[in-house]
């Protein structure tokens, strides 16, 4: 998985959601899993996560009220 940042973002403003069967649609919508490191401007290459056959993932805000009025999430 990899994340490029126009800007460098905390951390704590995305998470990830692993989900069995289909894409999540929200962060309640399976296994949220945090970030353990920050995002600097540029590609940033996270560590490998063990994703199965049937899983999908999503990345998500943490909060997303708070944290959509700074950055937007653009999928590639």
């Amino acid at each position: 998985m990899a994340i490029t940042a126009e800007v460098p973002v905390a951390r704590d403003v995305l998470c990830y959601v692993k989900k069995r069967g289909g894409h999540p649609a929200g962060k309640e919508d399976g296994i949220l899993f945090p970030f353990v490191q920050d995002f600097a401007p540029g590609r940033n290459v996270l560590p490998p996560i063990e994703i199965g056959k049937d899983d999908f993932v999503r990345i998500f805000f943490t909060d997303g009220p708070k944290y959509g009025l700074y950055y937007e999430l653009v999928p590639e």
